[in-house]
């Protein structure tokens, strides 16, 4: 069978770093999977963890319909700038160079805003907020807002972590910082010439909306194919890694913290029900039961409950896409192996038990040495494995 190029991305000119995001994989790997699977004109595409969109955007280059669900609203602008052409470039670069800021008098701020800047600083940027808001065309107004945050990024560099999926956040009124007005918008200028280049032309146009993997909107037996990468078991906290596009789209605190509780892999807790851990496979209850009897500090109580909402969510996951696939369609999805402490978390492994649960075989699995990890615990046996299964008839 033929060798599927790897994930991981490897893209480092500015115009494809300009729509990047962290979690995303390679344009290489999709384009080889589509052909893996077969698909064509005509066929359904579905990546459930849409993220920034490369399953979508591939799609679409090759004229192949798709739809890209995710729960987290701010990958949504990513991935629907990714679908713009150069004359819808053109268009957000003069609606930009257009723009002044007033002292008119809005309804409402960005409230997620005060984590970093003062409130005339927090106007300011509403302001801009309401203008852009007032562009019809969504995709040259997606543009402006990844451009616009990139700025906005740039003068938050006080606040950045060691850990690239955080972001620190001022405590007192003392520690928050005035935005420069000027300079915002030459840098959201700078940064909307940097996806020259890397913008194409697409014959179809992928569906892109917000939804939980979990439920998705979507009829029985609709879609032919699913290619995705699903949150990996290293509860990464990627509401936080988004927390700036997210005030910039203008959600208040009380929505951020809810939706870093429904995000699958979320290092925060929720109630868990006990039935949906028990409906999983004795593999998984396995890792379990070590996490929960490992003698270190928190490990029967906060780590058993992340990793037990984690592997049920993905269990009814894989329940709802079982359900959505056509008999015989199939899924190829990324995942990662990672560690507890010392116990390795071999997460194919442990997935293709969960997905031979719902209805699904294995097809074949196609490995790449994680090389990261590997370095950080001495081992040679963590991989990335992309694994492709058929939706048994």
């Amino acid at each position: 069978m033929k060798k599927i190029r790897s994930p991981k991305q490897i893209t480092t000119a500015n115009a494809k770093k300009a729509l990047r995001y962290y979690a995303a994989f390679s344009t290489e790997f999709v384009e080889d999977a589509i052909e893996l699977l077969g698909l064509k004109p005509g066929s359904v595409i579905l990546d459930p963890w849409n993220g920034s969109g490369t399953t979508t955007l591939v799609a679409s280059q090759l004229g192949i319909r798709s739809i890209g669900y995710d729960l987290n609203p701010a990958v949504k602008i990513i991935a629907k700038a990714r679908m713009a052409n150069d004359k819808q470039l053109i268009k957000a670069t003069s609606y930009l160079k257009a723009f002044k800021f007033t002292k008119r008098k809005l309804v409402t701020d960005l409230p997620m805003f005060d984590c970093w800047f003062n409130k005339s600083s927090i106007h300011a940027l509403a302001d801009l907020k309401f203008y852009v808001n007032t562009i019809e065309d969504t995709v040259v107004r997606s543009l402006i807002d990844v451009a616009v945050v990139a700025a906005i990024r740039e003068q938050l560099i006080d606040f950045k972590s060691k850990n690239p999926a955080w972001i620190k956040v001022a405590k007192q009124e003392s520690e928050r910082i005035s935005l420069n007005d000027q300079y915002l918008l030459e840098s959201s200028l700078q940064q909307l010439l940097k996806f020259k280049g890397a913008l194409g032309s697409y014959s179809t146009i992928a569906t892109l909306d917000v939804a939980n993997a979990q439920n998705l909107p979507l009829p029985d037996e609709s879609i032919d194919a699913v290619i995705t990468s699903p949150p990996y078991c290293t509860r990464i906290d990627y509401a936080v890694a988004t927390m700036v596009e997210l005030a910039w789209l203008g959600m208040t605190h009380e929505q951020v913290r809810r939706l870093r509780l429904n995000l699958i892999g979320t290092p925060t807790v929720r109630k868990a029900s006990l039935d949906l851990v028990a409906q999983l496979p004795i593999s998984v209850l396995s890792l379990l039961s070590e996490i929960k009897n490992h003698p270190s500090k928190a490990s029967s109580t906060y780590y058993y409950k992340t990793f037990s909402q984690f592997f049920s969510s993905m269990q009814s996951s894989f329940r709802e896409l079982h359900r959505v696939i056509r008999p015989d369609g199939q899924l190829c999805l990324v995942v990662q192996d990672s560690f507890y402490k010392e116990i390795p978390i071999h997460l194919s492994l442990l997935f293709q038990d969960m997905l031979n649960l719902v209805g699904f075989e294995l097809i074949d699995s196609h490995l790449y040495p994680a090389g990261g990890l590997n370095l950080i615990h001495g081992h040679k046996s963590i991989n990335e494995v992309a694994l492709t299964c058929r939706k048994l008839a």
